[in-house]
């Protein structure tokens, strides 16, 4: 790919994705003033259920683009339309399971967000095979295309004698999605279609792409997994009022990971090319580095109370979450950003894997000692952070294991731990929020002034290559 044609595709993703985060936020800032709690929680809980249909390819779609995307399997193209068709069979059995064992108040909401699964999962087969084979230009574009029509749908519902109700808005939702696959259909009919053959080379491929997939899937979204988890369970014992406030500071902190995770795609090739011998060296100087970030983005929690307080006083109960969330950001944060890539640059994937699934069984757990023992949601998100909290304690232990370090336990709680102690003080105990943004950006000099060298030897990881 030519420097021009990398620069017009990164140029398109990156607008992609800025509009994709836009258009969230106003939607998170419009929507809580035009419906009730317990409407916006409904508008919530289709999101939520869209989250998790969205990974419903099982896997495939990702053991797809990994083992398609080499040169070697080219010829392997042919499988794409079975695969495609494959999925969507797959959906239309979960969703059915699904319906039959719903609640019959959100079996409406379960269709509509099961008719968005059968549009948006198999669609994601065909989505990464044109990003394996660089169009990722094309698929910005679809991305465009989709959020645009939504917009444009929503300002005709507002506009004309259309009632503005969340299923009219799901409606538009769902229309834009199906505009964008019969754009997919008929720019790539070849992806659409198959000879299907006797032999067994296609179950072949199916069972490799499930077992390259399901693991890339599960070490990609187990934190989305583990909070969802933990986002039904209020559901399901509070209410949806109270799934309502506590999801929309949720969403707010998702905003923040959508951010990280781009940085993520920056030191992943930083991390690659510094020399194996010296990871070691730097890996604590590269920490301090990362955390250090994160907690300027932990600044993002004044403007925010800020925002709730004035605009959403409806939702301003759900501020007390606020600061744990921010917390499980830092942790998860430095978790996309510098233990998974590391892992994976040092060709340990298998580990990540096992963690993830022992943490979901956990989370699976604890989802069942809140039905029945928890009486306060607070709690729900203080055991939320001690999830991530054990998955970051891991991974750390992991690195620094390989890496070599000694006392490494007391090393991440002098590191970092005792600034995360004294970030929830000042967020929970400060009289009044000026005094809390003060003390916080006093903290943050001198964090810097204390690892001022460290900060200062980010320039010279280049030389390491």
């Amino acid at each position: 790919m030519s420097k021009k044609s990398l620069s017009k595709s990164l140029i398109y993703l990156i607008s992609a994705n800025i509009m994709s985060v836009m258009i969230s936020g106003v939607i998170l800032l419009i929507f809580p003033k035009i419906f009730s709690i317990a409407e916006f929680g409904m508008w919530q809980f289709y999101m939520l259920l869209n989250m998790y249909f969205s990974y419903a390819a099982f896997g495939l779609a990702d053991g797809v683009y990994v083992r398609y995307s080499e040169k070697q399997n080219f010829d392997k193209l042919k499988y794409i339309g079975f695969h495609f068709w494959l999925i969507m069979i797959l959906d239309i059995f979960l969703i059915i399971g699904l319906i039959l064992n719903t609640d019959i108040s959100k079996v409406k909401i379960m269709m509509l967000a099961s008719i968005s699964c059968i549009l948006v999962a198999p669609k994601s087969i065909i989505v990464y095979h044109l990003q394996s084979m660089g169009k990722t230009t094309e698929t910005s574009m679809y991305i465009i295309i989709e959020k645009l029509l939504f917009v444009f749908l929503l300002s005709i519902i507002y506009m004309t004698n259309i009632s503005v109700t969340i299923s009219n808005i799901i409606y538009a939702d769902l229309l834009s999605k199906l505009v964008t696959i019969v754009c997919l259909v008929i720019k790539n009919p070849k992806n659409f279609t198959f000879k299907f053959n006797n032999n067994f080379d296609l179950f072949k491929e199916i069972i490799e792409n499930f077992k390259t997939g399901i693991p890339l899937v599960l070490i990609g979204t187990s934190t989305l997994f583990i909070i969802g988890i933990f986002r039904f369970a209020i559901e399901k014992k509070w209410g949806i009022e109270s799934f309502s406030k506590a999801s929309i500071m949720i969403n707010f902190s998702s905003f923040l990971m959508i951010f990280i995770s781009s940085i993520s795609l920056i030191f992943f090739p930083l991390l690659r090319n510094i020399n194996i011998n010296s990871i070691s060296y730097r890996y604590n100087k590269i920490s301090k580095i990362v955390f250090f970030l994160m907690l300027l983005v932990l600044l993002i929690y004044y403007p925010i109370y800020m925002l709730v307080q004035y605009l959403l006083p409806n939702y301003s109960d759900g501020l007390i979450f606020l600061p744990i969330l921010l917390i499980i950001t830092i942790l998860d944060g430095k978790i996309i950003i510098l233990n998974t890539n590391l892992l994976k640059v040092l060709r340990k994937e298998k580990k990540i894997f096992i963690y993830n699934v022992y943490l979901i069984l956990l989370t699976i757990s604890i989802y069942l000692i809140i039905l029945y023992f928890i009486s306060e949601v607070f709690y729900v998100f203080i055991l939320m952070m001690i999830v991530i909290l054990i998955k970051y304690l891991l991974l750390e232990y992991e690195v620094r294991k390989i890496l070599g370090y000694q006392k490494i336990l007391v090393n991440i709680f002098f590191d970092e731990f005792l600034y995360i102690i004294l970030i929830l003080s000042l967020m929970y105990f400060t009289d009044s929020i000026i005094n809390s943004l003060t003390l916080f950006v006093f903290v943050i000099c001198i964090y810097s002034l204390i690892n001022k060298g460290v900060i200062r030897d980010l320039k010279y990881f280049k030389d390491n290559r």
